[in-house]
């Protein structure tokens, strides 16, 4: 596992970079069982499929550092994101409106937003997905010492949802057990993975939960012109 380069319980860009100098290299292949995917043209022509699909389905093998390390990004979250077997769509979204973990962002009231209306995704029961964004916090300076704990802003990267307004962007500084997490996918997928994604590790991740009393799926993606390709490394 990726050691951490950091001063504080956030991850940093030198975390990535020590992360890219020692993992990198295409000799760095994990064990692992490919279950499904890729589909190419021809297949999904002959199967009458629409598209071709790039996605794979891989498992770990003898791997317990990667369950260990999902445990612990798991503890992250509060109880309040998870139904209870009492819940209905009205105490779920009362729920999950009062909870700060998730992402607060909007969306336009009614579809179309007339005169600028908004309504908060997490207080609704619209059938998009419930948010949290995670970024390695971006140093303007390797030398520069860690800033305080209680500081007022942090430079982050952020996964900028089309049609929403810079102000509804939202990102937390990723956690070490996040980050650590990320860098064992990583490495996992990377022999599936694009030149870029394999050049260094992800560097943000957005965590999107699909609750079945919304009736929300990656299909409900597609409202609001959202659309989600789905890649081995966990982003969209």
């Amino acid at each position: 596992m990726a050691a951490s380069q950091s001063a504080s319980q956030y991850a940093s860009l030198r975390d990535v970079e020590a992360a890219t100098e020692r993992f990198a290299g295409s000799q760095d292949v994990q064990p692992h069982e490919r279950l499904w995917g890729p589909v190419m043209e021809d297949v999904a022509s002959a199967r009458g499929a629409l598209a071709p699909a790039s996605s794979v389905l891989i498992r770990p093998v003898g791997d317990s550092q990667l369950e260990s390390a999902a445990a612990r990004a798991m503890a992250l979250f509060p109880d309040d994101v998870f139904p209870s077997a009492e819940d209905t769509a009205d105490t779920l979204a009362a729920r999950l409106g009062g909870c700060d973990f998730l992402d607060d962002i909007h969306f336009k009231k009614g579809g179309h937003g007339k005169g600028g209306a908004t309504t908060a995704i997490n207080m609704s029961k619209y059938r998009q997905p419930r948010r949290k964004t995670w970024s390695v916090e971006v140093d303007s300076s390797q030398d520069q010492p860690p800033e305080p704990e209680d500081q007022a802003s942090r430079a982050l990267f952020a996964y900028t949802q089309f049609g929403r307004k810079p102000s509804d962007w939202r990102s937390s500084p990723m956690p070490l057990e996040v980050w650590e997490f990320l860098v064992l996918v990583w490495r996992l997928a990377k022999p599936y993975l694009g030149a870029v994604s394999r050049a260094s590790p992800p560097t943000a991740v957005q965590v999107m939960m699909y609750y079945v009393l919304q009736r929300a799926g990656p299909a409900s993606l597609a409202h609001n012109g959202e659309y989600c390709s789905r890649r081995p490394h966990g982003q969209c």
